[in-house]
């Protein structure tokens, strides 16, 4: 189910936040979705105790917008490292159609961002003229294969991995860029898939 990572850090954000009991804290969300959803929810459940401070705290918290609060954090988040798909084909000098092309033969990722489509600004080089990262589309075929998701995916692509190391380790996108074997990413991701 796409996005049930981002909810449960964002839950495990809000658990640590409120120093909260987890089984107290998932009931306070059950609580708080039949409070506030449509009146077709069934009846809260009589096990529930709304007694507890640490659920209504959490009660009032949530109604309070606490997971929309983070949820619009992550998103302008993920706008900040994105570009409109206007925008990335401009940049990569590539005109509607064969940039469509690209996206729709999986050699560019592109993400849902609060309705809208964006493209992760990792897939890019540093260099002007900005191009795509060599051996792209061999990463993100790996990817899909192995079932990472795209959040996951550029945390990766940007993060040190020991396993890539010229005189110190680099990201999988300073590794492409100075010209080493994508092979070397792809083994990484594959392993990934045999956890």
């Amino acid at each position: 189910m796409p996005g049930t990572n981002d909810l449960t850090d964002r839950i495990d954000h809000l658990l640590h936040q409120y120093d909260m009991n987890p089984d107290a804290f998932y009931s306070a969300i059950l609580y708080s979705l039949h409070r506030s959803g449509p009146p077709h929810r069934p009846a809260i459940p009589p096990t529930l105790k709304l007694d507890e401070t640490d659920l209504e705290d959490a009660i009032e918290q949530i109604a309070a917008g606490a997971f929309q609060t983070y949820a619009a954090e992550n998103a302008a988040v993920a706008v900040a490292g994105s570009d409109s798909v206007a925008t990335a084909a401009r940049l990569l000098r590539i005109e509607a159609k064969p940039f469509a092309d690209i996206v729709e033969g999986g050699r560019l990722l592109t993400v849902q961002i609060a309705g809208s489509v964006r493209v992760p600004r990792w897939q890019y080089t540093d260099a002007l003229p900005t191009s795509l990262l060599p051996g792209l589309p061999a990463i993100l075929t790996g990817a899909h294969k192995a079932r990472i998701s795209a959040q996951t995916l550029a945390g990766f692509m940007t993060l040190s991995q020991p396993a890539l190391s010229a005189e110190a380790a680099l990201t999988p996108r300073q590794w492409l860029m100075a010209g080493y074997p994508a092979d070397a990413v792809l083994r990484i991701i594959e392993g990934w898939a045999h956890r």
